[in-house]
């Protein structure tokens, strides 16, 4: 039946996960975030601002690759469920594309 495919589709998707929590972690290093800090804000006063200004994400240097490599973080565990659950009904009938697109999805992901 091939569902060796669909077990192989669901390690590629804990890999991911492994592979973008990697990604963070060496931003986090690298801007000196210290855990359990998850993002970075910067406080961007407007011109005639009120007396309490927004609070936005830092967007520049390393403390923004780290926002942005963290948020993605985020994203992928806010849809991996999602997948997880369509991986397994598409890669019971089709294995082998299921893990070719998990593979895919997986290197999109992280690039």
């Amino acid at each position: 039946q091939g569902l060796g495919w669909l077990y192989v589709s669901a390690f590629l998707l804990k890999m991911g996960a492994a592979a973008l929590n990697t990604v963070a972690a060496q931003w986090r290093k690298e801007s000196r975030v210290n855990i359990p800090d998850q993002h970075v804000y910067k406080v961007f006063p407007p011109a005639g601002s009120p007396p309490l200004p927004y609070v936005m994400f830092e967007t520049e240097g390393d403390l923004g690759r780290f926002n942005r490599a963290q948020r993605a973080v985020q994203n992928y565990l806010e849809y991996v469920p999602a997948l997880g659950l369509y991986v397994v009904l598409a890669g019971y009938v089709f294995p082998r594309p299921v893990c070719v697109c998990t593979a895919l999805y997986i290197v999109c992901r992280i690039l």
